[in-house]
């Protein structure tokens, strides 16, 4: 199970990580001075667009010294996904190096991590989003990563 994580946003306001349950979600932790990270974007960016009409939900864990820039860098490329910082008190998520990439199921149970960014990884995935069920393999049927 994921700890319940308080994260924050550009404003300040805090989410728990429960405020997710019910949901699957896939998080993203990276910074734009990252080069991994940039790697691993368009795949995250391919499985938003692809899962649009599911529940899916995917949210990016920034490590840069301001939110604000790496909220800004997104929105410029195109991500559309929320972009959270984590507090610094209390319970925190497990990244230790970038990028990680998680992918909790609906019940909080973790069904995909990663360290690092390569394609196998990317491949490995996408198909984590395909078992999460029927509407996620439907979604991702056609998506293919070289």
């Amino acid at each position: 199970m994921v700890p319940n994580a308080v994260l924050h946003d550009t404003k300040g306001a805090e989410t728990a990580m429960s405020a997710f349950r019910g949901h699957p979600v896939l998080i993203d932790f990276w910074a734009t001075w990252c080069e991994p990270c940039m790697q691993e974007l368009p795949v995250i960016g391919m499985i938003d667009e692809a899962t649009q009409k599911t529940k899916l939900v995917i949210i990016g864990i920034d490590w840069d010294k301001n939110l604000k820039d790496g909220t800004k860098w997104l929105d410029q490329n195109g991500y559309n996904w929320d972009n959270f910082g984590e507090v610094a008190e209390g319970p925190r998520l497990f990244a230790q190096i970038l990028p990680t990439t998680i992918l909790i199921d609906k019940n909080g149970i973790i069904r995909y991590y990663s360290e690092g960014s390569t394609p196998a990884l990317s491949k490995a995935l996408v198909e984590a989003v395909k078992n999460l069920g029927p509407e996620y393999a439907a979604a991702l049927k056609n998506s293919e990563i070289s």
